[in-house]
């Protein structure tokens, strides 16, 4: 019942009239008002202020936009089952916010011009987030660095190794070197794309893969924005160059990262749990490989 109650109650708010969402709902309207009602008793505060157009209490405001989510996850869900009923399989990968290729892409062209009718998703996130969403069966595959810990659960494929490098102000002091090493960048900022929530484990990976220490860390939420706080003179931003990564923004440049005399290059993986039955990963998965 409450499922039918948020819903009515996002028509009434959408179609800005109790009316108009009865017609919409093939109800009448005395009952879309006896719904709003029973919602608004079962969180015990007004959600709505009646007049010639109802109007949005904060308490509503709040229950709006978390209905819509709800209502949003239920229709992608049925979107999902009805997909696996004609036998078409989604597949929903995950990758790194790191990435930036276009590889991927040509591997969604190659396989969606065989398999129409399957739906395929993607979604850019932290490593935590793929890890765990791996593991709960959010993602049918992820891709991103080796900092994910190869698993007896899971298939880890090597995928390629992206070169390293640090992208900086063209007019900074650090533009005038050929190569950068820590030694060069110990007294500047790192720039590191991660969500708010996962800053702390980012900060520590880089702490311990790179030995990037002696400065505070700088964080973006995507490739452009820590490209622009590049150019900015602020720091630098670590970046994993990928087969098709577009040209450096103007006002930047690249610098090829070095360790003990070599070049850093960053094994970069695709995941896929074993116990995973979708057909159709596998054939993707040897398709992403190929493109590489």
């Amino acid at each position: 019942m409450l499922f039918r109650q948020l819903q009515l109650f996002v028509l009434v708010v959408d179609l800005k009239s109790f009316s108009a969402a009865a017609e919409k709902a093939y109800i009448s309207q005395s009952a879309v008002s006896q719904q709003i009602q029973a919602l608004e008793k079962h969180f015990g505060s007004a959600l709505l202020l009646r007049g010639k157009e109802p109007t949005l209490t904060p308490m509503g405001e709040a229950l709006y936009h978390h209905a819509k989510l709800i209502l949003e996850m239920v229709e992608d869900t049925n979107k999902d089952m009805r997909l696996f009923r004609k036998g078409n399989y989604p597949i929903h990968l995950g990758i790194s916010l790191q990435y930036d290729g276009t590889s991927l892409s040509e591997a969604f062209a190659a396989f969606s011009s065989k398999h129409q009718d399957v739906l395929i998703t993607i979604e850019s996130a932290n490593h935590n987030a793929l890890r765990e969403g791996l593991g709960n069966g959010k993602y049918n595959a992820t891709f991103c660095d080796l900092r994910l810990q190869l698993s007896d659960y899971a298939m880890n494929l090597p995928i390629l190794e992206a070169e390293t490098y640090i992208e900086v102000q063209k007019s900074g002091p650090l533009a005038a070197f050929s190569s950068l090493t820590n030694d060069h960048l110990a007294h500047y900022s790192p720039i590191l794309i991660s969500s708010s929530d996962q800053r702390v484990s980012e900060a520590y990976f880089y702490r311990t893969y790179f030995g990037f220490s002696s400065s505070p860390f700088l964080f973006a939420k995507t490739v452009q924005e820590a490209e622009y706080l590049a150019s900015t003179g602020r720091g630098y931003f670590i970046r994993d160059v990928f087969p098709g990564t577009p040209e450096v923004k103007e006002g930047n440049i690249r610098i090829p990262l070095y360790r003990e005399g070599k070049a850093v290059k960053r094994p970069y993986y695709l995941f896929k749990m074993k116990k995973d039955e979708n057909p159709y990963i596998d054939e993707f998965v040897s398709l992403l490989k190929k493109d590489f």
